[in-house]
Order: structure tokens, then sequence, then C-alpha cells
């Protein structure tokens, strides 16, 4: 549940054209893939301040991503957890992280744009 004055530090849109999937071509050929993190937080240090190392470096949090990301796997619902593994010990106690990974034009007998899946932890 969110409290009166909540900050979240979203970063959207993070793409990546990987090899990830259960079929043997998924091995080799690569699919585009959407990465969304969103991270609540206590940001009123950072909000009063205006320096970096007041805050969560997002850039340190896309490094984590594409590492993670670049390393063939099956599952969207495997890399999720592989990447909050990464971020969750950058967090203070309390934090909570959303991280949504969608899988675009998935193989799969018909049209669809994408599958997604999403998880929240809180550290």
């Amino acid at each position: 549940m969110l409290k009166n004055n909540t900050q979240i530090l979203k970063i959207k849109g993070i793409e990546f054209y990987s090899c990830h999937g259960v079929y043997r071509f998924e091995k080799t050929r690569t699919t585009r893939f959407i990465v969304d993190v969103e991270i609540v937080a206590n940001f009123e240090k950072s909000m009063q301040s205006d320096l970096l190392e007041d805050t969560i470096d997002y850039e340190i949090i896309y490094n984590k991503i594409s590492e993670i990301m670049n390393k063939s796997s099956n599952l969207i619902e495997y890399l999720v957890q592989e990447i909050s593994k990464e971020i969750l010990p950058l967090l203070s106690i309390g934090n909570q992280l959303k991280i949504e990974i969608h899988k675009m034009q998935p193989p799969v007998n018909g049209k669809v744009n994408e599958t997604a899946f999403e998880a929240i932890f809180i550290k």
C-alpha cells in the first residue's frame, strides 16, 4: 500500500534484443524484449540535495539488467527473478521493486503483440 508522500523511480522501456525462450530457434534468433522497473523508496534526500550519490543511480540499474538480459534463458519469469537478485541489494529495507518484462511478438500459433510477466518484491 502506498503512503502519503510516496516517491517512485520508474525506468521504462529498456529495450533488448536477446535470445530467450524454450524453443531451439529462440536460442539463436533474437527477439525484442522491453523491461520496466519501478522502485518505491524514500527519495527525500535527493529531492533536496540534487546529488546523484543521494539517490538510486538508474545507470547502475540498467547495467545490471543488461547483464541478465544478455544471458540466454528459457522463461521471462526466471529473468525477473534474476534481475531482482541484482537490484534488491541496492535498496533499503522497506523499499519496493516492481519488474515487468515484455516479450514482443512471441512465437505462438496466432497474432500476439506481446506476453509479459510482472513481479513485486519488498526488501
